[in-house]
């Protein structure tokens, strides 16, 4: 009976060990796959920057993709400057912007003299360099929110830093699960 009740123990022993084992394994290929997926987004997704290019009049602030992939979706939250200066992006959205591509930030400028004035859109001949100076001397931050073909949503943000010229920095970009406020659609 001891020699059962030995091969019974080293027969729980070694599927115990065995179990153990195959859980290990199991959870490394999960890690594995997991990162190998994160490499390949990393490698095929969009990925929105900002630049300001040209002298007075003519310079403007654009999105840049410097990522591999198409963005679609594009748009830029609304940005309070001050109570008389907004920058407003909603319903100012990009359909797509391709790989190395440039777009204009799909941004307006919305001005008032008195805090009792209603805000007015500047014209719109003199949104570009306008824009494009705000971000020059303000310290403001640009939120872009964006999806890559898959329909993986992502936000960056961008803050312009210190500098003769003061030049773009990503402070933030993330993974999204959608698009803020707007149902999306599978299918």
């Amino acid at each position: 009976m001891s020699d059962c009740s030995l091969l019974g123990w080293l027969n729980f022993l070694v599927l115990t060990v065995t179990g153990g084992v195959i859980a290990w394994y199991t959870v490394e290929t999960y890690r594995l796959r997991r990162e190998a997926q994160l490499q390949t987004e990393l490698q095929i997704r969009p990925f929105l920057s900002l630049e300001i290019e040209g002298e007075g009049f003519e310079r403007r602030a654009r999105l840049v993709n410097i990522g591999r992939g198409v963005a679609m979706g594009i748009s830029v939250k609304n940005i309070t400057v001050s109570a008389s200066l907004e920058l407003r992006g909603a319903h100012r959205e990009l359909t797509h912007l391709a790989p190395g591509a440039k777009s204009p930030l799909p941004l307006r400028m919305w001005v008032r003299e008195t805090p009792d004035d209603a805000h007015a859109e500047m014209p719109i001949e003199d949104q570009g360099w306008n824009i494009a100076k705000l971000l020059d001397h303000e310290d403001v931050t640009v939120v872009v929110r964006y999806a890559s073909l898959t329909r993986q949503w992502y936000e960056t943000t961008t803050r312009m830093i210190e500098g003769t010229p003061r030049t773009p920095r990503i402070i933030d970009d993330r993974r999204r699960s959608g698009p803020v406020g707007v149902a999306v659609r599978r299918g």
